[in-house]
């Protein structure tokens, strides 16, 4: 049953959904548990009352207008993590850059198998990067992840960004509608003159 399976994959912190078992169900019945999901709505109320994350705009389209959602499309966009940036802090002592973000997860997982960097970016594109946080600790809700950039001394534009890498390489964009560029989430720019 599409809520209970939805309920369950939050209890579970599952992070995988098999497309070829619930997809092709064999026996008498010829329609699959996800194309019986897609039948079953999914409101905010619902969620809320069940204690399941969702991301605000999940409900809206991109021109802002309000968008019917169901079982198969919460559990497909749900499954596993998706992250959020919901505030930056900075502050500049002894020549670096003291930097504090807050993430929220909106998934029924943690970002098992990820690795997060801080990062400086040049306007020629050079990186530096630290390592900041434990993303297989980032279960639903809000967590803060710090660290610290050695403030350039050279003239020049430069963004400070945030970078997720799975262990495969490849790399997560954040649920924010914010920049993402060769796998780094840009989350403010700066010039120093």
């Amino acid at each position: 049953e599409g809520y209970a399976a939805a309920i369950g994959a939050k209890q579970l912190c599952l992070t995988t959904l098999s497309g070829v078992n619930g997809y092709y169900d064999s026996g008498k019945y010829s329609d699959s548990c996800m194309a019986q999901w897609k039948k079953l709505p999914v409101t905010a109320q619902w969620l809320e009352f069940n204690s399941l994350p969702y991301s605000d705009g999940w409900f809206k389209s991109s021109d802002g207008s309000t968008v019917s959602r169901n079982v198969f499309e919460y559990i497909r966009d749900y499954l596993g993590y998706r992250i959020s940036v919901n505030e930056l802090t900075s502050s500049v002592s002894n020549d670096c850059i003291n930097i504090s973000i807050k993430i929220e997860n909106h998934g029924l997982s943690a970002a098992f198998n990820t690795k997060s960097y801080l990062c400086l970016i040049d306007g020629d594109g050079n990186v530096i990067e630290t390592e900041t946080g434990n993303p297989s600790e980032w279960f639903t809700g809000e967590n803060t992840l710090s660290g610290q950039l050695k403030l350039p001394k050279n003239s020049g534009d430069y963004s400070v960004a945030l970078k997720i890498t799975s262990k495969s390489g490849a790399n997560v964009r954040l649920d924010n509608e914010i920049p993402f560029t060769n796998g780094y989430n840009i989350l403010y720019k700066f010039t120093i003159g």
